[in-house]
This record gives C-alpha cells, sequence and structure tokens, in this order.
C-alpha cells in the first residue's frame, strides 16, 4: 500500500515536471527540453503499472546496448580515419601486436608460437 501511494506521488511529480518542461521547451524552441516533458509524462504513467514499466525498461536497454555498438563502431571507423590520414601524410601507423590463435599459433604463420 505505502509503495502504491509512492508511485502515484512519483506520478504526479513526473507529469508536473513533464508539463512545466514541454511549455519551457516551446518557449525556448528547444526541441530536447520539449522531448524530455513528454519522457516524464509517459514515466508518469508507467510507474503505476509493472509490466509496462519492464517493458518500457526493456526497450530503453536495447536502445543503449544500440547506442554502445554505434559508438565501438564509430571508434574503429575513426581509427581507419586515422590510418589513412597518416598514410597520406607519408608516415606509418602503428602497427598493432599479433593476436594468438587458440592452439599457440600466431594468426598470420603456421608456426607454433611459445607462451614464455
Amino acid at each position: 500500500m505505502i509503495t502504491q501511494k509512492r508511485r502515484e506521488d512519483l506520478s504526479n511529480k513526473f507529469e508536473k515536471m513533464g508539463h512545466a518542461l514541454i511549455q519551457e521547451g516551446f518557449t525556448l524552441s528547444d526541441e530536447n527540453i520539449l522531448q524530455s516533458g513528454t519522457i516524464l509524462i509517459i514515466l508518469s504513467n508507467l510507474i503505476l503499472n509493472d509490466s509496462d514499466m519492464f517493458i518500457f525498461g526493456e526497450i530503453c536497454t536495447m536502445f543503449l546496448a544500440k547506442k554502445i555498438i554505434d559508438d565501438m563502431e564509430y571508434k574503429e571507423d575513426f581509427q581507419k580515419y586515422e590510418i589513412i590520414i597518416n598514410l597520406k601524410n607519408k608516415s606509418e601507423p602503428e602497427t598493432p601486436k599479433r593476436k594468438k590463435r587458440k592452439g599457440g599459433k600466431d594468426k598470420n604463420s603456421d608456426e607454433n608460437v611459445s607462451d614464455n
């Protein structure tokens, strides 16, 4: 019972903050502030329902995972870009160390590599 009352209190607060942010977003012509207000109003409704909140949490987790993967791909693309720039400037890029394959063999060699 206490939990439900707390959820209703938070729901009211989120809704009020959401409306205030939407008004501020319109006043400042700032789409991010406006969308933040919309999200808070959505959250004010989700907090009252366990299954809806769980599904929303799962969606947020998937979105975060996509952002992490996109960021990793961007960093890899940036490293490739740096190599190209270094080649254009006629300076050799730093060569990465070779990784060992399972079984103790070098990735680019058929010879055994010692683990010493």
